[in-house]
This record gives structure tokens, sequence and C-alpha cells, in this order.
């Protein structure tokens, strides 16, 4: 797991990983005589900005890339949409910040360019921190010190109109596409247990800062939404090993897979396992193609094994081993998937081309959102390729190991 700080002003910031709440109790405004003296005073005149920041996240692929603006910037190069609603059990979503302030406090209709999504968010350049892209920049909690919800959504050019998004009482969807290569996250903000050990808080004064957060009291208290994002795609990456010292001139053309590619994103509700992207109820399927990470097309005569240099004593996946261009992003909850591998080789002054159907199943189960699953193909020849696959958290984590001659179907045209 990959963990990032940033701390912002004025500004909405987001952070990655698994969405905290605590517990199931009842989220209504338990009123300011919950705080003790410990905590401080209340304030009294004006209203604080929100100033939600990046904490811990898996937004990225290597737990050493740690804490780095530009990993972020890598990351979340599109816009973030931001909702806050009261922190109620009761609270019903149907409401926007045209309808009544105090049930929504945040959302895309009370920006410029208005919209059903939440209120747009993007990490600029020459800032530290994800800054609004419409007016108004700066956002308040109101002066009553009311509790409010704030969750965060990223598409990552999944964009969807706003036509396809529903409000409902307790919660709201919308429908996406997705195409391979967008990876869709969203997060509800909760307080860490650094906010909570930054103080000398006893157990009771902690609790009341949970049940206060998010408001302009603990805004106040320098206690700020944190967010966690959570992958909700399954990320494959492709590794070409070198079995044998003579094919190094094997080459992968393409690689492509069959999926589906609509499902139904719930980005806020008042239960945090109901959100998440859902994948069932669709039946078509399209082909997505492995890219570039600048998602151009894969390039050819780049990606090959290689031969050059190596010790083939070692053990086949100690040896180096070539990336087959980025990644590709599917649906989870698949058990298998097929992936159409194209290889070329020149050889005696011939091309021949080879290509392979490879069905990839996962014996422990259905594909896990937030897993990246490590294929490796191994290449004895432009006629015998091995796959191998591994399956860690998608930044980091323990794997499990896929007998390929078991688990594997290789067919060959």
């Amino acid at each position: 797991m990959k963990y990032i700080r940033i701390h912002i002003k004025k500004v909405l910031v987001v952070t990655g990983f698994a969405m905290l709440v605590s517990g199931c109790a009842d989220h209504s405004y338990p009123g300011e005589e919950v705080l003790s003296s410990t905590i401080g005073n209340t304030p009294v005149h004006g209203t604080f900005p929100i100033l939600p920041s990046i904490g811990s996240s898996q937004l990225g692929e290597d737990a050493a890339a740690s804490n780095t603006r530009s990993d972020m910037k890598k990351e979340l190069w599109d816009t973030v949409y931001i909702y806050s609603y009261k922190k109620d059990l009761t609270t019903d979503y149907t409401f926007n910040s045209s309808t009544d302030k105090d049930v929504c406090l945040v959302d895309g209709l009370m920006q410029d360019e208005q919209s059903q999504h939440g209120k747009k968010s993007l990490l600029a350049d020459d800032e530290p921190y994800l800054t609004w892209t419409n007016d108004p920049k700066t956002v308040y909690f109101h002066d009553n010190n009311q509790p409010y919800d704030l969750f965060a959504y990223y598409l990552d050019g999944a964009y969807t109109p706003d036509v396809n998004i529903t409000k409902s009482s307790d919660g709201i969807r919308m429908e996406i596409t997705v195409n391979g290569y967008n990876d869709i996250m969203s997060a509800k903000a909760s307080v860490t247990e650094e906010q909570l050990s930054s103080g000398n808080f006893s157990e009771k004064d902690e609790q009341s800062i949970i049940d206060m957060s998010f408001s302009n009291i603990t805004a106040a208290w320098n206690i700020q939404p944190v967010f966690r994002f959570k992958h909700h795609m399954s990320r494959f990456v492709f590794y070409l090993y070198p079995a044998r010292e003579d094919v190094g001139n094997v080459f992968i053309e393409s690689i492509s897979v069959k999926s589906k590619n609509r499902g139904v994103f719930t980005v806020a509700s008042s239960a945090v396992g109901n959100m998440g992207v859902d994948f069932s109820q669709e039946q078509e399927r399209v082909e997505f193609k492995l890219r570039e990470a600048d998602n151009s097309p894969l390039v050819k005569d780049r990606y090959h094994p290689i031969t050059e240099g190596v010790d083939f004593s070692k053990p086949l996946y100690q040896r180096p081993y070539t990336q087959v261009g980025d990644a590709l992003l599917l649906p989870p909850g698949e058990t298998e998937y097929v992936f159409d591998i194209v290889f070329k080789q020149e050889k005696n002054g011939m091309v021949i081309y080879n290509p392979s159907s490879m069905t990839l199943t996962n014996s422990a189960g259905p594909y896990e959102p937030g897993n990246q699953y490590n294929v490796k193909l191994a290449v004895y020849g432009i006629m015998d390729i091995r796959p191998h696959v591994t399956v860690t958290p998608w930044v980091f984590g323990g794997s499990i190991t896929i007998d390929p001659d078991e688990d594997f179907e290789n067919s060959y045209n």
C-alpha cells in the first residue's frame, strides 16, 4: 500500500485506498454537549473552509514509489469530483445544493459550470493539492457545526453525461462506460489515526471528533477530511521472459481481450459497502486492446524477450523481463479472461505470425478490484509460449501461483 500525504488550503484534496467509516452508529448531529473541555472551545465567529487532503493511497503500482507529488500528478491527471452531504443515516441524496444547502453542502450545481456530477477539482501543476476548477474557488462549512460526509470519485477519462446520473434517497449512481485503461476510483473521507494521535485526546474526545467530523468545529481544530481512494478495476500487466537463447527475435504484435464495458458506479451512499462499480448486469462484450502508457496503440517491433547478456543458468522468472505496453484495466468479478495475443518472428528472411488464444482462469475465485495480475509469458519459441500468473494488491502484497499446465489453455492457429 502506498502512502501519500498532502495538506491543502482553500481547496479540496483527495485520498486513496480503502474507504473507512466510524462504525454503524447514528451519524446525526450529536450536539455540542458531547464535546469535553479538553478539545477546546467551539468557534464563535465566521466559518472555516473545507480543506480535504490526500492521505493513504493505492494510487500507484509500487510501494517504493512513495510520497511524491509526481506520483499523484501521474495518477490524478483528470478531474476529481466531490459531493458532500449531511452526516445522517436519514439523509436523502435526491436533494442538491440548489434545493437544500443544509442537506447538500457540495455538488456540481454550486459551481459556475453547473452539473449533476460532484463539484470539479484538479491537481494543478503548481499546487500540492487539488484546487477547485470552477467558481467558487473556496467552499466553507456551515457555521452551525453540523457534520457532513464527503465523497470523491475519479473517472480517469470515462466521463458520463448528467443524464446517466441517478440520485435516490440512499445514494448517487451513474452509468459508466470503460475502455480498458480507465482507473475508476472513489473514496469517502474519514478521520485518520494520525489526526487522532496528533493531540492528547481522551477516548471520549476522540469519539467526539469522529462524530463531529466533518464540520466547522472540527475544521477549527484542524481536523479536515482525508480521502482514501479505492481502485474498482482489476489490473493486468504482461511480461516477456526468455526461456531460450534464440528467442530474442520473437515479438508481440498485439494483446486484446473481450470484456464487459458498462457498469453502474455508486459514488455516494449512506452505506460505504454499497460504493463501487457493478458490472454484473451487463452481458455484451467488446474488444479492449493493450496500449502504451499514453493510450496510443502498442508500438510494433518493440516488445521481445531480452536475451543479450542473460545468465540462462538462473531460474526462468529471475531473468530480465520485458513489460509489454502499459496495462489493461478490466472489470472485476469474472473468473476467467481470454486474451488474444499475436506473436511475430523474422527467420530466414521470412516473417511468421502466430495468433494465440490464452484463457486465464483465476483458481482463487473471481478477479478482484484493486488487484494486479502479472501475466508472465515464458517464450520458448513462436509456437511455444507458456503463461504463468501472480497476483498482488495493485500496489504491493503477497502472491499466488497458478500452474500453467493445469489452469491455462493455449491454442495456436
